[in-house]
């Protein structure tokens, strides 16, 4: 599709649940989005300081794996504890990195 699509854009707050992303395209697309759009962004990039925090996130994760599984087995844990109680749904979305839970 690169080629067909005036603008790709990438948000990294899907997968790592941490800002920033970035917007490529035709150098037409670009600099008018350069122009028109710094009066609605402070900042395209990425603070470093969460950008460090990314990657050891998932050097750690790389490195000990079974965090994964044990992540997912107390996910499975705190939706279970929580089915019961009166008000409380959980909203699952299939992909995200994030739980979320519908009070009410």
């Amino acid at each position: 599709m690169i080629g067909q699509v005036e603008c790709d854009l990438v948000v990294m707050k899907i997968i790592l649940e941490k800002e920033g992303g970035f917007c490529t395209g035709s150098a037409r697309v670009t600099d008018h989005q350069r122009l028109c759009s710094s009066g609605y962004v402070f900042s395209t990039s990425l603070p470093p300081y969460l950008a460090s925090a990314a990657i050891t996130a998932i050097d750690v994760l790389e490195e000990n794996p079974d965090l994964i599984t044990k992540l997912k087995k107390n996910i499975t844990l705190l939706c279970k504890g929580l089915s019961g109680v009166m008000g409380v749904a959980y909203i699952q979305e299939v992909g995200k990195a994030s739980l979320f839970f519908e009070l009410g």
